[in-house]
């Protein structure tokens, strides 16, 4: 075996590098060495480029994988904005009014679009208590209903619609019974039903209008005699009524007081 020293020079930079390689070449096959030499690296440089185009594929695997991840974020995300119908809405005006249809059970009205279709059903559930569209009589009737049903539908119900009808400041004493009591809490007031002047309203038998009476355009009185569930037990009440103006109980007729015909605090009051 001879060995053949090829000396090749290259250009790095400015500077010519000289480089030795020493090959092997077999005596009876000299000729045809290059050639395999060649090939070898022509397989070499195969592989070479087999390795990268795989490595490029994972790279490319991976950035298709992101962009789809991003793809289907984007997807989701435009499936849960809202439809076409739902955008209309709120591009309307915020104090527009739109027509709803209701049941057959309620008539149509006008109502703001960002209410709800059943709001009116829904205000028709609210705690029972004075309406612009009661007069001064039935107030008093309605009140007085509440009274004899007063545990329905639950305990001392009726004392919590007097209470909303009551038109006495929270924050002030008040002379709602007659003398000055602190009725800001609604525990003092139903106390006071339950003394005995008051408790013979709490679940009465019947009742009897003694008098009506408009004192002013906006001031109603009247009388009422009761007979409670207990043997031997009749009161006379007055009520005064008061409608309001101006405020936001404007047209309402709110109770100004509940009087007792009699001394109903004359035994005490455990206040």
């Amino acid at each position: 075996m001879f060995f053949f020293n090829e000396t090749r020079s290259r250009t790095v930079g400015f500077a010519n590098v000289h480089i030795q390689r020493t090959r092997s070449i077999h005596p009876n096959s000299a000729s045809s060495s290059f050639p395999a030499y060649r090939n070898f690296l022509k397989t070499k440089k195969k592989r070479k480029k087999g390795r990268n185009s795989k490595r490029k594929a994972k790279r490319n695997g991976r950035k298709f994988s992101e962009v789809e991840g991003k793809q289907n974020n984007t997807m989701s995300l435009c499936c849960s904005l809202p439809t076409a119908k739902s955008m209309s809405l709120f591009s309307k005006k915020p104090h527009g009014l739109i027509k709803a249809s209701s049941s057959s059970s309620s008539s149509s009205a006008d109502i703001p679009d960002f209410l709800s279709a059943h709001w009116l059903e829904s205000r028709r559930k609210r705690p029972f208590g004075p309406r612009l569209t009661f007069s001064a009589e039935e107030a008093v009737q309605h009140q007085l209903d509440a009274l004899k049903y007063n545990d329905q539908p639950r305990q001392d119900y009726g004392i919590e619609v007097m209470y909303r009808f009551a038109g006495f400041d929270p924050f002030e004493r008040s002379t709602y019974f007659g003398p000055f009591f602190d009725l800001g809490q609604f525990e003092r007031f139903r106390r006071i039903f339950h003394h005995s002047s008051y408790r013979v309203l709490l679940g009465h038998k019947e009742r009897k209008i003694l008098s009506s009476l408009f004192v002013k355009e906006n001031q109603f009185k009247q009388r009422v005699w009761i007979l409670g569930s207990r043997p031997n037990e009749e009161e006379i009440f007055e009520f005064t009524m008061v409608q309001r103006i101006g405020g936001s109980w404007d047209g309402y007729w709110l109770t100004e007081s509940l009087h007792h015909d009699g001394d109903a605090f004359a035994g005490g009051l455990a206040y």
